[in-house]
């Protein structure tokens, strides 16, 4: 990795393939290289003449497939399709003939996860998502060919699994219209986007979308339904949320581009998924309402597993239950105090009495009328969305972020100057204002920190004459903001 920590802007670089063998190879040199510096270091002893040798490679390219087996479906089971992840991991794509994400490949993919990890295989880790699962094994202790021996044991156990797996069910709560949420909307707008479906109202594009007859038929949705955690991660602590109930299967694209800041605790859809935000930070979701943060860095809040700061777990169930928003104020007070409580209970999940309620209620006449609905509105957004973005995209020198008024050293006047590199997010004076001091003047955004522009002793009693910048124009240190001039 040290090759690519030199490389500078303009440099070029190529990405050799080589054999899993070679890989594996000089990974061992590596490792002889270190020992042999290590001994050195401890008792001066100098095992190996030249040790800088060790690390001579011989770059050969190889014609490698990725593909390490295929497995196909037997007795209805799913396919899998074994990839070589480079030398340390191997990527299992889980295939179920009828959908590509949903409850079937959710519970294929943890039915084989629990199977792996049953085995208690010394080196090897597993990571699950949706459709797929990820494989990591120390190849200091297992050989890629007895992981894939592995997989294929445990696929055999998991596709004859029967019984009801280990579950448990939280109730969270939730507030809709927090003006966190709006705010966030709103920062999105100015200094990002403001012409897109999902601009200014998440929920109301959300509505549209999905065909649906009002804003709050929405909410109803994270009121009545059981969701369940299909995976654990993307983003640190992220779960991922399937509706149990077809009728609930709303869907949305994702924020383009990406906002820079989400309120932690945020309940959002994103294709035809939900999550909670762990934490604040970027995101694509649309916002649809808050509960509580699902991570605690040092786990020692109530719900949260020793050395475990994730709350969730793959097939956990998840309800909501809504508060007003100072019943959640005082959620979110006990919360950051470690006090809050969360409900939770241990239960069972019927994994084969769930997929055969889903295939039974999947062409009912309500929910192939809801899907027609779905489709035709998401079709119509999409053409809406499209138009929009092009708009934006012509427009957005002309009308957003233009660059500030310049001012020649004559002008009269005394002029308030930026601190730093930002973004302008908002203008807290106008044109007329009389200026105190200590008082905010214009608020920067950089790195998702604020930063306010506040009046200094010697622009105490004067007047904005004129606002030399507007929201979203991008400034530099000492860039002029506004001028300020003596009252007429």
């Amino acid at each position: 990795m040290w090759k690519l920590g030199r490389l500078k802007p303009g440099d070029k670089t190529t990405l050799t393939p080589i054999s899993y063998k070679s890989a594996r190879e000089l990974a061992e040199q590596k490792a002889t290289f270190i020992d042999v510096v290590a001994k050195n270091i401890s008792s001066g002893a100098l095992e190996h003449e030249k040790p800088l040798t060790l690390l001579d490679v011989q770059e050969v390219a190889s014609e490698t497939d990725a593909i390490l087996q295929v497995i196909p479906s037997s007795n209805g089971g799913p396919k899998l399709t074994l990839r070589q992840g480079g030398d340390r991991f191997v990527i299992v794509n889980v295939d179920v003939s009828s959908q590509k994400v949903g409850l079937d490949t959710s519970v294929a993919s943890n039915n084989l996860v629990r199977a792996i990890e049953s085995s208690g295989t010394p080196g090897t880790y597993v990571h699950e998502n949706i459709s797929s699962i990820m494989v990591e094994y120390e190849p200091e202790k297992i050989a890629q060919s007895d992981v894939v021996a592995l997989i294929n044991t445990a696929h055999a156990q998991s596709s004859n699994s029967e019984k009801p797996v280990s579950s448990r069910r939280f109730i969270l709560p939730i507030v809709f219209n927090h003006p966190s949420i709006q705010e966030a909307e709103k920062r999105y707008s100015t200094m990002q986007r403001d012409k897109a479906v999902y601009v200014p109202d998440n929920a109301t594009y959300v509505q549209e979308n999905n065909g649906l007859s009002s804003r709050d038929d929405v909410f109803e949705v994270l009121r009545k339904t059981r969701f369940l955690v299909v995976t654990v991660g993307f983003m640190t602590g992220l779960p991922i949320l399937w509706p149990l109930n077809p009728l609930a299967r709303l869907t949305g694209q994702k924020y383009n581009p990406t906002r820079i800041t989400t309120p932690p605790g945020t309940v959002a859809l994103g294709g035809g998924l939900f999550c909670v935000y762990p934490a604040d930070q970027p995101g694509g979701y649309m916002m649809l309402a808050r509960s509580i943060p699902v991570w605690d860095t040092y786990a020692l809040r109530p719900g949260f597993r020793d050395s475990k700061p994730w709350l969730f777990e793959p097939f956990d169930l998840v309800e909501f239950e809504e508060v007003s928003l100072d019943e959640y104020a005082e959620i979110w007070r006990k919360f950051e105090a470690g006090t809050y409580e969360i409900k939770v209970e241990e239960t069972s999940f019927d994994v084969h009495a769930e997929l055969a309620k889903e295939h039974e209620t999947s062409h009912t006449p309500a929910i192939l009328e809801f899907r027609a609905k779905q489709a035709a509105a998401e079709e119509k957004m999409r053409h809406r969305e499209e138009k929009l973005f092009t708009e934006w995209k012509l427009e957005q020198d002309k009308n957003r972020g233009s660059a500030p008024r310049e001012l020649d050293d004559a002008t009269p006047g005394v002029k308030v100057s930026s601190p730093q590199v930002g973004k302008v997010w908002k203008l807290l004076v106008g044109c007329g204002d009389i200026i105190e001091k200590g008082k905010g003047l214009i608020v920067l955004e950089a790195m998702k920190m604020e930063i306010t522009v506040s009046a200094d002793e010697s622009h105490h009693g004067l007047v904005v004459k004129e606002l030399l910048v507007q929201e979203g124009t991008l400034v530099s240190p000492g860039t002029s903001l506004a001028l300020l001039d003596t009252p007429e």
